[in-house]
């Protein structure tokens, strides 16, 4: 993995190391051709459904509540989540687990009746006529740009990536008309959208004491409000660069919203290898490895954080969100974003003592009323049923065969 991402870096730099990226790509992807031929002739099990999550590296998003939706259907399919050995993932019965390794992914994907995926799969991934890929993406209506909108920013591989799984994919799920636009463009796909909302949303529709409680009690932060920190992935950045001055930070939490706060701090899953070196406090705590974020969304009563896409998520129920985001200006001129930061509802900070000033300051009045002008901005609709409805069209598939 080490040497592949460096050579992804050379590659970004010099066209002679994307080209030798490229071959090798294709030849890659020959192989996996080859074996989902191979594969292909097993037959299909009409009952299994394979779910795949971040490249096998986290068991949650999307995929993760249609998981739930269908084992409460109680259809006696054969769901399978496909996880990197050491991933840490209660599955509950009725979930098999596979290892995310090349062969198994093949195998189990070659002989499904549907894949569920929160990415896109490699080049040379094959589907037969009697499958259906249901491609449920891991953003929100989008800060940061994506796929075919990054342009020639982006390697000749990924230009390839993109309309190879528009063709691949049966079906997106959306939450506004926003990003089923944007998903139409960036990545080509002229197919079929349920847009009910996404799956991982409806979670915001059921948030409970039962939840809250498991969260304080995992984390040993009984009685506290929390402020989940998390910080989107970008290049050269590595854990020195998030860093708060929490103890100010916790300071204008409660000096603003009262209570006692604290911290839980969440680098996205490309920054995972930096967690351990999270410093932990009675006013931090490590929240990287756990395994649902949804969860802790839902249960944060604030969010800070800079160019993820979490922050439009965490709006479903309009909680204060903060930006922090110290490289504004070179973030936005080498990836490009939908929106400018300053247009959005959030509070923005370049500095610590910028975001700390606008924790203190937080009109909630004036940011809820943002907040909604900002959903009807983008045709937002979330209904809270989003599972249901991408469950509803997995069953009558398999039991009607109707796509």
């Amino acid at each position: 993995m080490k040497f592949r991402n460096t050579l992804i870096n050379y590659a970004e730099h010099s066209k002679v190391a994307e080209t030798f990226l490229y071959i090798s790509y294709l030849g890659y992807a020959c192989l996996v051709s080859l074996l989902f031929c191979l594969y292909s002739l097993f037959p299909i099990n009409k009952k299994k459904i394979v779910f795949c999550n971040m490249k096998g590296k986290r068991y949650g998003d999307n995929p993760y509540y249609i998981s739930e939706s269908l084992l409460e259907k109680n259809k006696n399919f054969d769901l399978v989540w496909l996880l990197k050995p050491g991933v840490e993932a209660e599955l509950p019965k009725g979930i098999r687990r596979v290892d995310y390794s090349f062969i198994s992914v093949i195998k189990e994907l070659a002989t499904a009746k549907v894949w569920v995926d929160s990415n896109m799969k490699d080049l040379g991934t094959r589907k037969r006529k009697e499958q259906i890929f249901i491609q449920t993406w891991h953003g929100s209506y989008g800060i940061k740009k994506i796929g075919l909108d990054l342009g020639s920013e982006q390697l000749c591989i990924d230009r390839k990536i993109y309309p190879y799984n528009a063709k691949l994919a049966d079906l997106m799920v959306s939450n506004s008309k926003s990003e089923t636009e944007i998903f139409r463009r960036a990545f080509a796909y002229g197919g079929k959208v349920i847009e009910q909302g996404s799956p991982r949303n409806d979670a915001f529709f059921e948030v409970n004491e039962e939840l809250t409680t498991k969260i304080q009690n995992h984390f040993d932060i009984r009685g506290k409000h929390i402020a989940l920190y998390a910080p989107t992935w970008r290049k050269g950045f590595g854990i020195d660069e998030f860093v708060l001055n929490t103890e100010d930070i916790v300071n204008a939490f409660q000096t603003r919203f009262g209570g006692e706060w604290v911290i839980l701090m969440r680098l996205h899953p490309h920054n995972i290898e930096d967690s351990d070196s999270i410093k932990c406090s009675d006013l931090v705590r490590n929240a990287t490895q756990y395994p649902n974020m949804q969860e802790l969304l839902c249960v944060a009563d604030a969010l800070i954080t800079d160019y993820s896409s979490c922050m439009l998520d965490f709006i479903t129920k309009p909680k204060p969100c903060f930006i922090y985001a110290p490289d504004l200006d070179d973030y936005e001129k080498e990836y490009g974003n939908y929106y400018k930061m300053k247009e959005l509802p959030f509070p923005l900070a370049l500095s610590n003592a910028e975001l700390t000033d606008n924790i203190i300051e937080f009109d909630e009045e004036k940011y809820i009323e943002n907040v909604s002008e900002l959903h009807k901005r983008v045709g937002l609709n979330e209904t809270g049923h989003a599972s249901d409805s991408v469950v509803d069209y997995i069953i009558d598939f398999i039991e009607n065969g109707k796509k």
